[in-house]
């Protein structure tokens, strides 16, 4: 990220802060790629717990897997975060790629309200996220909307589903 100055644009650090901090418009291709390696380490961590199984015979708790990326994909572009054609790539890959892997046994989604969240953000008291424009209500509420929907719908049809109201 030091070295962003000296870059040009396309090779410049994007992440999470990044996003955060944007003030305005999204740099062309960046948040798309941003969701793709957060899709990507997941993918991995989830091929790894995989192969623990295998190996081992023990399961394992992951937060977050490739399972549920798309929610925040699709959040992301009902914000206009990201281009339809984005998501036109993102789910053709998502589709070649999840179709090689077990889905998970179980999945837990955690219920609660947007204002919860929001309380919740502001005891982690982070800055950058506390006054990022990205994290509005429209985004969080995609975010909740998406999960409600759209993946818990999906995955109940090869995983058990265990949802606990967290309110």
């Amino acid at each position: 990220r030091d070295l962003n100055e000296i870059l040009p644009e396309s090779m410049q650090m994007y992440d999470w802060e990044a996003f955060l901090t944007q003030k305005k418009g999204h740099p062309h291709g960046f948040v798309g790629r941003l969701q793709l390696q957060w899709y990507f380490t997941k993918w991995k961590t989830y091929a790894y717990a995989l192969q623990h199984l295998f190996h081992t015979g023990q399961g394992a708790v992951i937060v977050r897997s490739p399972f549920s990326d798309h929610v925040f994909a699709e959040a992301m572009y009902q914000c206009g975060y990201v281009t339809r054609n984005y998501m036109d790539y993102y789910d053709m890959f998502v589709r070649n790629s999840l179709c090689e892997v077990l889905k998970p046994h179980l999945a837990i989604y955690l219920d609660t309200s947007l204002d919860v969240i929001k309380e919740r953000m502001k005891k982690r008291g982070n800055k950058v996220e506390l006054e990022s424009p990205m994290m509005s209500d429209k985004f969080l509420q995609a975010i909740d909307d998406t999960y409600k929907n759209k993946y818990l719908t999906t995955i109940s049809r090869g995983s058990e589903v265990l949802e606990i109201d967290c309110t």
